[in-house]
């Protein structure tokens, strides 16, 4: 969603008459007031169950709408395995699954200056007078390194909550963290922000970092029924790919223009499009199955 006047991106499943549900997908782009903006779609990815609380995360299959804050990155977190050395070394299991294949979040600071940061941010949060916030950290070889648990409201800037200091923890064991959060009468939405702080100068002959793991939002006052016990390894069943996906490399695939909206059109480009839209009207790409006898 680039560009000063962009509106809403909704996603609709439709209904009969009766109530039922029709297997039929819609995404619809509503430009704003003014001339400039656009919207776009990519990787449309649709799997079996259900989807995880806003905010939580285990990080086996992605990183649940977590993403990098460009305006405090000077390094990115990256999601990675024990496994993974080719971006330094870190914890060699992950907390979930306690196994080198499991996935986690890890912010390498080896190397980088003093006051160096890398602030991983959520998703937009619905505004609760009551959040739990918990997760696992791993300070895996640390010296003068903090995490920090951070919220940011509108017009209101970032406020720290917690510090994690790595000389109060002990290296690569991974640890719980849980604190409350609190966002009242803050606007639509607000959002929160893990950051790897280097308080000072990291050399380049350890590998140091931070990892985080298993995170969890709940509209609640900690305290209530916490288990610290390690998740034991499980299994999950694999799904064949959904006939929703769809990468746009070379087409559609069965998306389609909805026929009944003849102003703006989803249109397949290549990187950054200078095209300046100045429609108001919405864009509605929808999935038609095919009817079978």
């Amino acid at each position: 969603m680039f560009g000063n006047d962009i509106g809403t991106l909704a996603v609709y499943q439709r209904t009969t008459q009766e109530g039922r549900l029709e297997n039929l997908k819609t995404f619809e782009a509503q430009t704003g007031y003014g001339p400039l903006g656009y919207i776009a779609l990519d990787d449309i990815h649709v799997t079996h169950g259900v989807c995880s609380d806003p905010g939580s995360c285990t990080f086996e299959i992605d990183t649940c709408g977590w993403s990098n804050a460009d305006a405090f990155a000077d390094v990115d977190w990256i999601r990675r395995t024990g496994l993974d050395n080719n971006l330094g070394k870190g914890p060699s299991v992950d907390h979930s699954t306690v196994t080198a294949q499991g996935h986690y979040m890890y912010a390498l600071l080896t190397g980088l200056r003093a006051e160096s940061q890398s602030m991983l941010i959520s998703e937009d949060l619905d505004i609760s007078p009551n959040y739990c916030l918990s997760f696992w950290y791993n300070m895996f070889n640390t010296v003068n390194s903090s995490l920090l648990v951070q919220q940011i409201l509108i017009g209101m800037g970032w406020e720290g909550v917690t510090e994690v200091k790595s000389e109060d923890v002990t290296s690569d064991v991974w640890m719980k963290l849980e604190t409350n959060i609190s966002a009242e009468d803050a606007g639509d939405f607000f959002q929160i922000g893990l950051t790897a702080l280097a308080r000072s100068e990291q050399d380049n002959d350890t590998h140091r970092g931070i990892a985080i793991d298993d995170l969890s939002l709940l509209k609640s006052v900690c305290g209530e029924d916490i288990s610290t016990t390690l998740v034991p390894p499980t299994t999950t069943t694999e799904y064949p790919p959904s006939k929703f996906d769809c990468t746009f490399e070379t087409d559609l695939c069965l998306w389609e223009n909805d026929p009944e909206e003849n102003s703006a059109k989803w249109q397949i480009v290549e990187g950054h499009s200078e095209r300046k839209l100045t429609r108001q009207e919405p864009i509605i790409l929808l999935y038609q199955p095919v009817a079978t006898t």
